[in-house]
């Protein structure tokens, strides 16, 4: 069946089928990819208690309808026969105790992440081209053959006393630092998708974990054969200015890969500055090169005005020489997208409030809401919906609230894909 046949089809299924989220989980094939990873993870398919697919697809219900606290979910759970049907039960229903035992499971945690993996390979695929306009700034960033990703951290204030693996931890809304953890995030930089993602403890700098996770090529290698205008087609990361780090810019352009952040004083000690070119009008930016003893090309320092209604200065250091400075000003503004699916997260699932208490059970968390957000894109993405930020929040609000009511026409009209 062609991608267009399979678009036909999930639509007619979704004006008569009375579940919105029994149909979720399947035109979303998740039941078929995780009975796929539950056997690559060798699972005991002789023990009595329920499997791993049931407990995974009762960990998202829990999530879609933003439960707090396993007890309230679980009376709930013996009640709805729907739910039940969901998640394959048959009468007997897990309990308390045995959800508080299987969160941090670390079967459950490899079956997530290959589901996780699964899907964001999944997406680029789907759309074959991009569907949507990419502003000006990425779409020059697309022909000179790059692919924008942004890199940040958001700061989770937990309580040390029901989480014993918190620590303190600079928060940035607070401007200091108080009892944490840290969710840290690669964004696909034009459609908004978490690419890849590390959970870690409150005091742990963002800076060597974006190592970790920017080291794990295969997660964003997927993306760029399917997203670009070129060939062989190159990532370019949008830092915050807490990513300072001189050697990873090195190896950054050793890699042949694109980068900007913005300027932090008193960073680079012992540097040359040399100026490339005055601005010839008010509005136009000053470009430095900048030099240093340990690298063979010099970088770039762009200060300038991106956009004239704000009027703000930005001041941005970028390895790469042939991009217009605009266009480096703008990549730079842009990354405010990764802020959004901070705030998405925290309003719309319960990743400020994870369901156990250890360490295993936070990462087992994280997972999940990373997963949910990234099954649901896909969800919008074969119904033909081009941003997720326009959708997301009222599809989630539909699966919570309405679960035994027809889909509205409204959700079945969206920009085709081809």
């Amino acid at each position: 069946m062609s991608l267009k046949q399979e678009i036909h089809a999930l639509k007619n299924g979704l004006r008569h089928y009375p579940s919105r989220t029994v149909q979720v989980f399947k035109t979303t094939h998740l039941t078929r990819i995780l009975t796929k990873h539950i056997q690559e993870t060798d699972a005991d398919q002789y023990r009595k208690e329920f499997t791993t697919e049931q407990w995974i697809k009762s960990f998202f219900l829990m999530q879609i309808h933003k439960f707090h606290k396993v007890r309230q979910f679980v009376r709930q759970f013996e009640q709805n026969h729907l739910w039940q049907a969901i998640c394959s039960l048959n009468g007997n229903v897990p309990t308390q105790g045995q959800y508080s035992r299987k969160i941090p499971d670390q079967r459950i945690q490899e079956v997530l992440v290959r589901t996780f993996q699964t899907y964001q390979q999944l997406i680029p695929l789907s759309r074959k081209k991009i569907p949507f306009m990419p502003s000006y700034a990425q779409l020059t960033l697309l022909q000179h053959g790059y692919y924008p990703f942004r890199v940040d951290c958001t700061s989770l204030k937990l309580s040390p006393d029901r989480y014993p693996y918190v620590t303190w931890g600079y928060v940035a809304s607070e401007k200091k630092a108080l009892p944490s953890a840290r969710l840290h995030t690669v964004q696909d930089g034009i459609q908004g998708v978490i690419v890849n993602y590390g959970p870690s403890q409150g005091h742990e700098h963002e800076s060597p974990v974006a190592d970790v996770l920017l080291n794990e090529t295969e997660e964003i290698a997927s993306w760029l054969s399917f997203n670009s205008f070129t060939d062989h087609p190159r990532p370019f990361l949008v830092f915050d200015r807490g990513y300072w780090k001189k050697e990873r810019f090195h190896e950054l352009d050793r890699q042949g890969w694109g980068w900007t952040i913005p300027w932090k004083n008193r960073t680079l000690i012992g540097i040359q500055l040399e100026i490339l070119d005055f601005p010839k009008s008010e509005n136009e930016p000053l470009e430095l090169l900048v030099w240093s003893s340990s690298n063979n090309q010099p970088w770039r320092r762009i200060i300038g005005i991106p956009d004239p209604i704000t009027g703000k200065i930005w001041d941005v250091f970028t390895g790469n020489l042939d991009l217009d400075p605009l266009t480096i000003l703008q990549l730079q503004t842009e990354r405010w997208g990764i802020e959004t699916l901070f705030q998405w997260m925290k309003q719309q699932t319960t990743i400020k409030q994870p369901l156990g208490t250890t360490w295993m059970s936070f990462v087992t968390h994280c997972l999940l809401v990373t997963l949910l957000q990234i099954v649901l894109v896909y969800y919008l993405l074969l119904l033909g919906f081009p941003r997720w930020q326009d959708h997301l929040t009222l599809l989630l609000e539909d699966l919570r609230y309405s679960d035994l009511e027809p889909w509205p026409d409204c959700y079945l009209i969206g920009e085709k894909l081809f």
